[in-house]
């Protein structure tokens, strides 16, 4: 990616039916030819948590996005890939799990 574009990465977070929802922004900038690598932290306060008692899918929303800038759109191409030409591509998620309070009787 030829100086002086950007790409931006991005992902959201939440359990089915919340609005609740966790997201981080990973921002890449000038000339960059290689693979990239991000890892989203979240402060425990940002945490999203699924209901107690309630089976809901976990959902995450990824988005990639190339800016040209000040190039030439013509006479260059930007691009951002989540694979890769070598085939090594992997995707890791870590879950912080805590015990639900007993159910009320």
């Amino acid at each position: 990616m030829p100086s002086p574009r950007s790409t931006t990465g991005a992902a959201s977070y939440y359990f089915q039916g919340q609005s609740q929802t966790s997201s981080n922004t990973h921002e890449f900038t000038g000339a960059y030819d290689d693979n990239w690598q991000a890892t989203d932290t979240s402060d425990i306060a940002t945490v999203v948590w699924s209901p107690c008692g309630e089976l809901r899918n976990f959902n995450i929303n990824t988005e990639l996005r190339a800016n040209a800038g000040t190039s030439d759109t013509k006479e260059t191409t930007s691009f951002i890939a989540m694979d890769s030409t070598d085939g090594d591509v992997s995707t890791t998620y870590h879950f912080a799990w805590k015990e639900c309070p007993p159910a009320e009787k």
